[in-house]
């Protein structure tokens, strides 16, 4: 959570990527996206990154999410904005 509450302190810290490891970041919207049975795929997203994690660039992690939340979400509108960033080393 960056830029909501004036005044907000947040730790410093740094880790190593090594050859194969991602990091992904996203907005609120990824989880909060509604499943047409009503739940969110907030309740999926720990699998989403399990069958997404064998992909082999940053883009084909980002395209693996976006289907398995485009395939939960059933054509439901979304509620809220998405923002996905993604890194891997090679």
């Amino acid at each position: 959570l960056l830029g909501v509450l004036p005044g907000a302190r947040f730790a410093v810290g740094s880790t190593r990527l090594a050859p194969g490891d991602a990091l992904v970041l996203h907005t609120d919207g990824l989880g909060e996206t509604p499943g047409a049975d009503g739940a969110e795929f907030e309740d999926a997203l720990d699998g989403a990154l399990a069958a997404a994690s064998g992909a082999r660039s940053a883009d084909a992690l980002l395209g693996a999410l976006v289907a398995a939340r485009d395939a939960f979400a059933s054509g439901e509108t979304d509620a809220d904005d998405l923002t996905l960033v993604a890194v891997r080393r090679e």
